[in-house]
């Protein structure tokens, strides 16, 4: 492979967090740099590829469209927001390949109830790896040579937002691999939609409330695995 690690960044249009930031951050660390930009993009020395939606594609989607661009075997997917240094991204990539059937670690992670789609316990500010239903998707590292070669992917239809981590959770489960929230520090993250009232969202063009979408999207999540006979 052509880089050591990639870094894929989804970049909604008219964020209020300015994307040069973070870019500003991995100025000094190593590993390509890849920008889905959901509507305009900038151009910035340190963004190495990038592609332009002209619309709002959804998270699913996203992470999808710059793993597709990636040229390295470890990928670390990061919102925008997001602000990090590189003893992070060491942390989290040691334990990447360090840890039992390891397939993706975060600094935060959650367990879940499949019955309800709700979050049962949060973990964060960890001394020692915890294994986790699933991990938070603002910042996590993806041994992406294992998950390609387990079949594993982010599925298109929970865009443009949640239960994706939900879903890949419960593949990487059935897959027999593991995810870990890890202890990892140096970073720092502002909650947006997922903490949000319900408010409306621009998607594909058309405005969707952000209730609408977690009802709609927990009826594609029990539908899918009710229908492949696994279990909850």
């Amino acid at each position: 492979m052509k880089y050591k690690r990639s870094f894929v960044i989804p970049v909604l249009d008219g964020e209020k967090y300015d994307i040069r930031e973070l870019l500003h951050d991995l100025m000094h660390i190593e590993g390509e740099v890849i920008c889905v930009f959901n509507g305009k993009p900038i151009i910035h020395k340190r963004i190495d590829k990038f592609c332009q939606n002209s619309h709002n594609v959804g998270v699913s989607r996203a992470w999808n469209i710059g793993l597709n661009l990636v040229e390295s075997n470890t990928v670390f997917i990061l919102n925008s927001d997001v602000r990090i240094t590189e003893p992070t991204i060491q942390q989290l990539e040691s334990y990447l390949y360090s840890l039992d059937k390891a397939v993706m670690v975060s600094p935060e992670g959650l367990n879940v109830s499949y019955e309800t789609c709700t979050t049962i316990d949060y973990f964060k500010n960890l001394n020692e790896p915890i294994n986790t239903d699933t991990v938070s998707g603002f910042l996590f590292g993806i041994n992406y040579k294992l998950f390609l070669d387990s079949k594993l992917a982010f599925d298109n239809r929970y865009s443009p937002f949640f239960l994706e981590e939900f879903d890949i959770g419960k593949q990487i489960q059935q897959a027999g691999l593991k995810c870990y929230a890890v202890p990892a520090d140096g970073y720092s993250h502002e909650w947006g939609i997922s903490a949000a009232n319900n408010i409306k969202i621009n998607y594909f063009g058309k405005d969707v409330l952000r209730d609408d979408v977690l009802k709609e999207n927990i009826k594609i999540f029990k539908d899918k695995w009710h229908e492949n006979n696994y279990r909850y």
